[in-house]
């Protein structure tokens, strides 16, 4: 059962965010819960999009959740995952809109809401999550945040360019990064 709203300090919230990778354009940690894995609802869009299927199986990884998880009946805490609609709206003006996304805090402190206009955007949404509570996620409890957040990417184009980056794209998932480019050997001439 998840516990009362605890607050977080400035400092606390400082060292929390040194784990998001890029930092997020806007984000503001309101507070943390405590609470057991399998008491999380995880409610994803029907949209079958592999972007947003491959957002939750992460999700469930990083909460130490079996796949075939099924929500619990009464959950004590709610990770929304929100695709288009009105709450995605505002994002339709931002730079890279497709890759943009926000969080919003439940009413009640009952979860967190992840919003996008596209799969991509989503997402990346997760993945600033995950690294929000991969460190504080001991198997037999969780610390989630409570946070407000607003980001898009600067560059459509993000990652790696060298000929090994397809053995390393977990890590450039992790990290938001969506491009790989091999590069051929040049002959070197003097």
């Amino acid at each position: 059962v998840c516990a009362q709203v605890q607050p977080v300090s400035p400092d606390e919230a400082h060292s929390w965010l040194r784990y998001t990778v890029p930092l997020p354009k806007t984000i503001a940690i309101q507070g943390k819960v405590t609470c057991a894995p399998s008491s999380v609802a995880i409610v994803t869009p029907a949209s079958g999009d592999i972007l947003v299927n491959q957002a939750r199986a992460e999700l469930l990884e990083a909460l130490h959740l079996p796949a075939g998880y099924t929500n619990p009946p009464a959950p004590t805490f709610t990770v929304t995952m929100v695709l288009g609609g009105p709450e995605a709206d505002s994002l339709a003006a931002l730079k890279n809109s497709g890759q943009a996304s926000l969080v919003t805090i439940e009413p009640a402190n009952g979860g967190i809401r992840l919003v996008a206009l596209e799969p991509a955007g989503l997402y990346y949404a997760v993945k600033t999550f995950q690294q929000l509570v991969i460190p504080f996620a001991p198997d037999s409890s969780l610390v989630l945040p409570l946070f407000e957040m607003t980001d898009w990417p600067d560059m459509a184009d993000r990652g790696v360019w060298g000929s090994d980056h397809f053995a390393h794209l977990r890590w450039m998932g992790d990290r938001k990064m969506n491009h790989g480019e091999q590069i051929s050997k040049r002959s070197v001439t003097s």
